[in-house]
This record gives structure tokens, sequence and C-alpha cells, in this order.
């Protein structure tokens, strides 16, 4: 994916358009209007092929620009890469996988969803093809966010930038969905 970046944002291109858009850089101000649930699909090159309203608009972005752009766009620079790949590649795998998201808005400013990413099939005269993922989200529980920020605050003090194992990664997704986490 190409990406640009410079003092006071970054810029991605969107690989279907070619047009380069804008993100403002990181600012530490979370954004206050209600975040709503939303939906998005991401195809298997790691770039945006739906978003939901609800998304787009809480991420500043219009409908005809986001479809294109990668995945990372939308990825806060304080949330360990790591945890994204496994994510991943839980789904990869068949799997579904639930956590935090520490996303960032177009105009720089964060939010915290609770998000289950799982593979997006289609079923071709019988055989179930994998052509991406989906993405789901809802707002994070208040109680959690100071956890999870704790959390990866201590992955990043130690180094590690993500899970240390698939098993860690299986336990943190099954306490997720049963709600405990």
């Amino acid at each position: 994916m190409e990406r640009e970046d410079n003092e006071n944002s970054v810029a991605y291109k969107n690989s279907i358009t070619g047009d380069h858009i804008e993100r403002k850089s990181a600012i530490d101000t979370r954004v206050t209007k209600p975040l709503k649930a939303g939906v998005m699909e991401i195809a298997r090159d790691g770039t945006i092929a739906y978003m939901g309203k609800s998304s787009r608009l809480h991420l500043g972005y219009e409908k005809d620009e986001v479809i294109g752009l990668p995945f990372d766009i939308m990825v806060h620079p304080d949330m360990p890469h790591l945890i994204c790949e496994q994510a991943f590649a839980v789904a990869d795998k068949g799997g579904t996988w639930g956590g935090f998201l520490k996303a960032i808005t177009r105009h720089g400013e964060y939010f915290w969803a609770e998000v289950t990413i799982q593979p997006r099939v289609n079923n071709v005269n019988g055989v179930l093809e994998g052509n991406g993922y989906a993405i789901s989200r809802r707002p994070a529980r208040e109680d959690k966010i100071a956890e999870v920020e704790s959390e990866f605050r201590q992955l990043k003090e130690r180094g590690v930038y993500g899970f240390v194992s698939d098993n860690f990664g299986k336990i943190y997704a099954e306490q997720f969905n049963a709600g405990l986490i």
C-alpha cells in the first residue's frame, strides 16, 4: 500500500481510484460523538471493500473515497499492529476473533471499539471460498478501555507489539466472545 507521511498528516493511495486520501496525524483527543455499531468488509489484500454508513460517518470518510483504501488508515498508531495481524490470522484459519481496536478518524481523533473479525466466504458451487474479512464493531465498554490501554502500554514498554502466542490469542478471543472481557 502506498503511504506518504509528513509532519501533520498521512496520505494513503486508494487502490481503485488512485487518489491520495489524507488523514491527520494522531492527536490526543477522544471522539465525543457516541459510537454506533457498524460493519465493514476487508478484501484479502487488506483494502476496504465495504464500509457501512455509520462507520464512514464516524471515521469522517465519504463512500467513494474509502472503498479501496487500506484498512490501516483507521488503525491508531498506538495500536500494536501484531494484534491486528493475529486477528486476521485467526480469520484466515476460519475462526472468529474478538477484541479491542483503537481507531483513528480522518481528523486524528481516536475512539475505542470492541470488534469481531471473521472470514467472509462465498459459496461457489457448494465450495466455500474465503475472499476477505467481515468486521463488526460496537462501542467499547468504558470499564474495559482503561484496562486495555494499560495492557497496550505494558506491551510497548516491554517491546512486545502484539500477543506472544496463538494460544493467548485464542484464550483472549474466547473470553471476549463469552463477555468476560
